[in-house]
């Protein structure tokens, strides 16, 4: 049987050479193993997998398809599953949860072209939209909501309806593919996205606990949520959401220790420019953590702080640049060249930078494809 992941000590890593198998039953322990593997006896083995995959509606999803799931350096794919896709309600016709099928097929395809799958749980939606889509209607509606600049209808997390029902939901997606084989990792967000990003900080502040402020209330509910994840015994591995931004190590630091208090991995969604002249000191402080944490944690996970910039020299000013994570990610190569370096076992990489590798009708292919392949090729030298 497959052991369980989130307990192991020894330092290990998602993807590999040895590709999925659409087995609805575990497959041999040592195989899997060995495919994680990656204690003092072996080399570190590193896997690079395409984060937030584009659905069929997507115009890139002909071109993920054709050249990312068929290349051979791509080991993982990491979609997105949003709370509210599944929970429906308690009294919701059909019952409450509901598995999107446009999820499950998706899941299949990955499968199919060899690829493990990540998954990545959303309970509340990325700033930037409308509305918040990825929280349950009824969930927000028996708790206390803020309105901040990034956010109109942000819930107040630390409460026992979204506490409690989000534990609800967290037991069945691990209860769903505990058997599953072809599942990685999962992380599982706590306050946005697949993050714990503390937006809104200032509202949340009215709707405090006895004691504390908003920090102390943030790292309680993620300890607890770690805590409770634990107890649902995952047969896979778990990535232990960190804040993905901002000069206050003291929410990154104690998430990792929270995370790898459970046994789970941990990472950093802000790789950027500024952490090759200033690294071990990091804009998320990765650098010094995967150091203090290298051989305890199972994972350690690196998604840059946006789409990179391949050519190092676009700007927000003069609209070169999509936004200032783009102009801030700088090109791709060095990123991973210094993470390689510095004991990371898991990259998360964007779909459009992979296409900058891959796809010969991507504008950067012709000037930046041979960097771009060739990083992510040394990616699976032994390191």
């Amino acid at each position: 049987m497959l052991t369980l992941r989130c307990g192991d000590d020894a330092s290990v890593i998602d993807g590999g050479a040895d590709a999925p198998t659409t087995d609805s039953t575990v497959g041999d322990a040592g195989a899997v193993d060995a495919m994680y593997d990656a204690s003092d006896a072996a080399p570190r083995r590193v896997s690079v997998n395409a984060v937030f995959p584009p659905d069929s509606t997507n115009p890139l999803f002909a071109a993920f398809n054709q050249h990312i799931l068929t290349a051979a350096d791509v080991d993982g794919v990491n979609p997105v599953l949003t709370w509210a896709s599944v929970d429906h309600g308690p009294d919701a016709g059909g019952g409450q949860y509901q598995w999107p099928a446009a999820f499950d097929t998706q899941f299949a395809s990955y499968v199919s072209a060899g690829k493990r799958v990540n998954i990545i749980v959303e309970p509340i939606s990325e700033p930037g939209g409308p509305k918040n889509l990825a929280t349950p209607g009824y969930v927000v509606g028996a708790v206390d909501t803020v309105t901040c600049s990034a956010y109109a209808g942000f819930p107040v997390v630390w409460e026992t309806a979204f506490k409690d029902n989000y534990k609800n939901f967290i037991a069945a997606v691990i209860a769903r593919y505990a058997s599953n084989p072809n599942v990685g990792y999962m992380r599982f967000g706590l306050t946005v996205g697949g993050e714990i990003y503390p937006f809104c900080a200032s509202a949340l502040a009215a709707y405090l606990p006895d004691g504390g402020g908003v920090q102390a209330a943030i790292l309680d509910y993620d300890a607890e949520m770690l805590a409770f994840e634990k107890q649902q015994s995952p047969t896979f591995y778990v990535v232990g959401p960190t804040t993905y931004a901002g000069t206050d190590a003291t929410y990154v630091n104690a998430e990792a220790a929270n995370a790898v208090a459970q046994g789970f991995g941990f990472g950093s969604q802000g790789l950027q420019a500024s952490d090759l002249t200033t690294y071990p000191v990091t804009a998320t402080n990765w650098g010094k953590l995967f150091n203090q944490y290298a051989g305890q944690a199972p994972i350690l996970e690196l998604q840059t702080f946006g789409q990179s910039d391949p050519s190092g020299t676009c700007a927000t000013s003069d609209g070169g640049c999509i936004n200032g994570a783009q102009q801030a990610t700088g090109p791709l190569p060095p990123l991973l060249a210094l993470a390689l370096a510095h004991n990371v076992t898991t990259f998360e990489i964007y779909t459009k930078d992979l296409l900058v590798a891959y796809d010969p009708a991507n504008p950067d292919y012709a000037t930046y494809h041979t960097a771009y392949a060739g990083a992510l090729a040394a990616v699976h030298l032994p390191h």
